[in-house]
């Protein structure tokens, strides 16, 4: 197989995995495929004959390709369900969990149809016109939308929750986290410790300080508040920042990254700053995803539990379809990915 029609393979199988073609059970025709992958319909028929042979597509009587396997199922009423999402989505992060949370589905013999987020009134009468068994918001959603669609009696529930709100929701324990990237340095003998990270008013940055703040208290330590930078992604001036930071003669001798892509400016500066990583000052990030370097710069990580999330998103909603809300917040625990920068203070 040529690697374009290789590549049309895998985004088909993506389209298919996310509810964007296929969503009633049927192919779009083989005009349309070749058109949607930009390949010619003879590469279409090697798609189709590779999804045919492994069991995902079949050919129906009227010439027209049917979804088969997992795709086709239906179990216990819990059939399809509505994920409302950034539609393209760009993040490796939000791909990965959108991922597993189809995985889950096609496990239970569930369809999950991606939205992109739009007008409330649209969403519900889509929602009501499909018989969709609930709905996933990834990450955020408007309580105002959220409310419309509550009146006709739909679950829905938050994915990778960052928000703080009613609905139910299955996301990370950032507390958890910061509590957890705290103690590893305190306990490496680090008493000043700075933060890296995003606005100081959202979520992840208030839970999550809150953890490394409750991680200093154990040993009656008082967080630096001179050293926790506010950075927003994208923005210029954020390696200037973090370098006029480490650049300070009474700089904290470690520091937790809110993000592991922050790294890629915290070593360049330490490196334009001849610093050396972790022998002049420690460092850990969080996510284990949005930086690739981070295993070859050895960067100690608390890893986001992606594949949990995504399972227990719609395991929640299955809950929530069955009537059963004894169970409403779901928060997930990291892991701790130990590498070469952090180094006890000690031995420095």
């Amino acid at each position: 197989m040529h690697n374009r029609t290789r590549e049309a393979l895998e985004r088909l199988e993506t389209m298919i995995k996310f509810g964007q073609v296929g969503a009633d059970g049927v192919l779009p025709s083989e005009r349309d495929l070749a058109e949607l992958l930009r390949i010619g319909r003879g590469a279409v028929r090697s798609v189709l004959r590779v999804l045919g042979e492994a069991g995902r597509v079949r050919a129906a009587a009227n010439g027209r390709m049917l979804l088969g396997g997992a795709e086709a199922k239906s179990v216990g009423g819990f059939h399809r369900f509505l994920t409302v999402a950034p539609v393209p989505c760009t993040s490796h992060e939000a791909l990965r969990i959108l991922s597993f949370m189809a995985d889950a589905a096609n496990a239970c013999g569930a369809e999950m149809v991606l939205y992109s987020a739009g007008d409330p009134a649209d969403l519900r009468e889509r929602c009501l016109g499909n018989r969709y068994a609930g709905v996933i918001y990834f990450e955020q959603y408007d309580p105002a939308g959220a409310a419309v669609l509550a009146a006709s009696g739909l679950p829905q529930m938050v994915a990778n929750l960052e928000m703080y709100g009613e609905l139910p929701g299955v996301g990370v324990d950032y507390r958890q986290i910061g509590r957890l990237a705290g103690r590893t340095l305190v306990e490496a003998g680090h008493r000043n410790i700075g933060y890296i990270g995003g606005r100081a008013d959202a979520y992840v940055t208030l839970e999550m300080t809150a953890g490394l703040k409750g991680a200093l208290a154990e040993d009656d330590l008082a967080p630096h508040y001179e050293a926790f930078l506010e950075i927003d992604r994208g923005e210029p001036g954020n390696y200037d920042r973090i370098a006029a930071l480490l650049a300070q003669p009474e700089r904290p001798t470690a520091f937790m990254l809110g993000r592991d892509h922050l790294g890629q400016y915290f070593y360049q500066a330490c490196r334009e700053l001849k610093l050396r990583v972790p022998e002049d000052v420690s460092v850990i990030g969080y996510d284990n995803i949005s930086w690739p370097d981070a295993g070859e710069f050895g960067l100690t990580t608390i890893e986001q539990p992606v594949a949990a999330i995504g399972r227990e998103a719609v395991a929640l909603l299955r809950r929530l379809a069955a009537g059963d809300e004894s169970c409403r917040q779901v928060r997930l625990p990291g892991q701790l990915i130990r590498r070469a920068s952090v180094m006890p203070l000690a031995a420095k």
